[in-house]
């Protein structure tokens, strides 16, 4: 199974997830929490600033979102850089792009590395492993057995396998997960429509792409990418239109799906 084959232990670490998604803060949180790891959690790089340098909170590594409102990650990290307490720490950048220039640009700034969304959980504890120089390896728990396998969500628009080797095969973070993507996006249109900010408008489309990969809504996730890149080109606006309407109509699929499933879960948990 998923999470057998590299075991590493991040017993007694103290990790910073610096994240404004709550979706994304639940997952790691648990991932890192399963490991021994204790687990802080910012919105924004400002907040980050403030645990680290006014409340001098003491953390092994920091896991570092790129596109946060308020402060941003790139930014975060150049201060963070400047202070002598924090020029040694291990700071991991999050991002949904796996391009070499998101890399670039992350060690430019005195990132140690980067990981790409969506990542599984073996990948993630052996990059912090590598980076703060741990070398005890332990057994990863795993709540799903095979007998589980037919308890998987079965929603619209989801891969579960791909959602499931992001969760570490945990069934019952996967299924938190997907609330908490629910409750994050079923407002994605109204929230798009709103917003008269052109950085708000692709961090939304952002967050959409990245967090689609992570509960494994390959084709949101993909059309979400198409729409970002269709602003970042400057594309017109009926090529934007297009790409939102393909965009919307997957998603809304996908979410009614996702109702029916979670209302399902609900009925038969009481």
């Amino acid at each position: 199974m998923e999470g057998k084959e590299d075991e590493y232990s991040l017993d007694g670490t103290k990790i910073l997830v610096v994240e404004d998604k709550l979706l994304n803060q639940e997952l790691a949180k648990e991932l890192l929490e399963s490991q021994g790891s204790e687990v802080f959690i910012a919105n924004n790089g400002q907040e980050a600033l403030d645990i680290l340098l006014k409340q001098n909170k003491t953390v092994d590594c920091v896991l570092m979102d790129v596109q946060m409102p308020v402060m941003d990650g790139y930014t975060a990290t150049d201060h963070l850089r400047k202070s002598e307490k924090m020029r040694d720490i291990p700071i991991i950048a999050m991002t949904a792009n796996a391009m070499r220039d998101d890399r670039k640009k992350a060690l430019s700034v005195g990132m140690n590395d980067h990981i790409a969304k969506p990542f599984g959980a073996v990948e993630l504890y052996k990059l912090i492993n590598i980076w703060i120089r741990k070398s005890t390896s332990s057994t990863i728990e795993n709540d799903v057995i095979e007998d589980n396998i037919d308890k998987l969500p079965k929603v619209k628009g989801i891969c579960t396998e791909q959602g499931m080797k992001v969760c570490n095969q945990n069934i019952n973070l996967y299924r938190k997960v997907l609330k908490a993507y629910f409750i994050s996006h079923k407002d994605f249109e109204s929230q798009y429509l709103a917003s008269s900010d052109y950085e708000e408008t692709i961090r939304l489309t952002h967050s959409l792409k990245g967090t689609s990969a992570n509960v494994g809504a390959v084709e949101i996730s993909t059309l979400s990418a198409g729409l970002e890149a269709a602003f970042k080109n400057g594309e017109s606006r009926e090529v934007l239109s297009n790409c939102f309407e393909s965009l919307l109509k997957s998603l809304n699929t996908t979410l009614s799906s996702l109702a029916e499933y979670l209302e399902q879960s609900s009925i038969e948990s009481n």
